[in-house]
C-alpha cells in the first residue's frame, strides 16, 4: 500500500469513529430531562405530624440517567395561604405474589427517601409522602418534650394515661396539631418540583379542589391526638386517619 493509500485509509477509519465520538460528547455535555406522570388523584390529610400529601408518580429520564435528590410540593390556596411540603418517605412496589388462598399480594418497601435514580430505559415508580416543612419540626419537638415528661411521670408512679393527657406537656402536643391545621375549602395550585443533581429543576404544575366536607373530615383527625400520642409513648395501634382524595388537573 502506498503512503497516499495508507493516509486515505487512516482518514476513512477516523471518519467511521466520528459519529460515535460526537455521540459520546453529546451525552457527556447534555443534561437529563425528566418525564413525569402522576396518578389522577392526590391524597391529602392531617395526621400526627401535621399536614400530609401523598402522590403516586412515575418518572423517566431522557438523554441520560438522572439522580433526583429532592422533591418538594408548593401548595398555594386561592386566598393566598402558601405551604411547602417536602418529601419524607417513598414506597416502591417490588413484586407481586400469591398467598396460600390464591390471592394476589403486593410486596412493597417503604423507607425514608434520600434520592431516586431515574433511568432512560425504565420507569421509576414511587408513592411519595410529603410533610409540611413549616410545622413538622415544632410538632416533633413537642412530642419529644412529652416523651420526657411521660417517662418522668411513670417513674414517679403515674399509671393512668388519661391523667397524663391533662398535663401541660401532653396538652401542648394537642395545641401544636390544631395550630398546624391549614387545609381550607377551595382551589389549590400545586407545583411539584424535582431537584436533579447536576441539572435544572423540573417543575410539574397542577391544581385541585377541596370540598368543605373534605376539610371537616380531615379536621376530625384532631380528635385522635390522644390516641396518636398513646401509640407514640406506649406503643400499640396508630389511629386510622381520615383522608381526602381530590382529583388533579394540569394547569
Amino acid at each position: 500500500m502506498t503512503d497516499r493509500a495508507a493516509e486515505i485509509a487512516a482518514y476513512l477509519g477516523a471518519l467511521a469513529w466520528f459519529p460515535q465520538i460526537v455521540a459520546w460528547i453529546w451525552r457527556a455535555a447534555s443534561r437529563a430531562a425528566l418525564r413525569v406522570r402522576t396518578a389522577q388523584n392526590i391524597q391529602i390529610g392531617h395526621g400526627g405530624l401535621g399536614g400530609v400529601i401523598g402522590l403516586n408518580v412515575a418518572v423517566s429520564a431522557e438523554r441520560k440517567d438522572a439522580l433526583v435528590d429532592r422533591v418538594h410540593a408548593m401548595v398555594v390556596h386561592e386566598r393566598g395561604d402558601r405551604r411547602e411540603f417536602v418529601w419524607s418517605w417513598a414506597t416502591e412496589n417490588q413484586t407481586e405474589m400469591r398467598n396460600d388462598a390464591g390471592e394476589r399480594v403486593q410486596m412493597s418497601r417503604t423507607q425514608a427517601v434520600l434520592a431516586i435514580k431515574v433511568a432512560t430505559i425504565a420507569l421509576a415508580e414511587r408513592y411519595i409522602g410529603f410533610q409540611d416543612e413549616s410545622e413538622v419540626g415544632g410538632i416533633l419537638n413537642g412530642q419529644a418534650t412529652a416523651r420526657i415528661a411521660y417517662d418522668t411521670w411513670t417513674t414517679a408512679g403515674g399509671a393512668d394515661f388519661d391523667v397524663f393527657l391533662r398535663t401541660p406537656e401532653a396538652d401542648s402536643v394537642r395545641r401544636d396539631l390544631e395550630r398546624a391545621f391549614h387545609w381550607q375549602a377551595g382551589r389549590y395550585a400545586l407545583d411539584l418540583v424535582f431537584h436533579v443533581v447536576g441539572g435544572r429543576k423540573h417543575v410539574e404544575r397542577f391544581q385541585f379542589n377541596i370540598a368543605a366536607g373534605d376539610v371537616e373530615r380531615m379536621r376530625s383527625n384532631l380528635g385522635r391526638w390522644d390516641e396518636n400520642l398513646g401509640a407514640l409513648l406506649r406503643g400499640g395501634n396508630w389511629p386510622n386517619w381520615e383522608w381526602a382524595y381530590p382529583q388533579l388537573s394540569r394547569r
